[in-house]
């Protein structure tokens, strides 16, 4: 968690699992209760990956963000953006290496 708290700004990414981030990403955030305090007025940032437009990206997204503001991390949203208010998501089918 020392990592955390040193970092001026924390970006959360994580695939979509059934409209929410992965379970490593819930583990680290579960693990992140000892840095309670001491994540506030940092900056942050999420994305994620889904395999599809409508594949629960945006739900993802959100999780990750209530996740920093809860720690009192700064998150600002993009009116203007058509596509991706919450933050960036990648869409394509995924691939596994061999």
């Amino acid at each position: 968690m020392s990592d955390l708290e040193g970092a001026d700004g924390i970006i959360l990414g994580s695939p979509t699992h059934f409209g929410t981030m992965s379970d490593k990403m819930k583990k680290l955030i579960s693990e992140s209760v000892q840095s309670k305090g001491k994540l506030e007025d940092k900056v942050g940032a999420a994305f994620t990956s889904s395999g599809a437009i409508y594949g629960g990206g945006e739900t993802t997204l959100l999780s990750l963000i209530q996740a920093m503001l809860i720690h009192g991390l700064i998150v600002v949203g993009d009116p203007m953006e058509a596509t991706g208010h919450y933050g960036a998501i990648a869409v394509g089918s995924p691939t596994i290496p061999i």
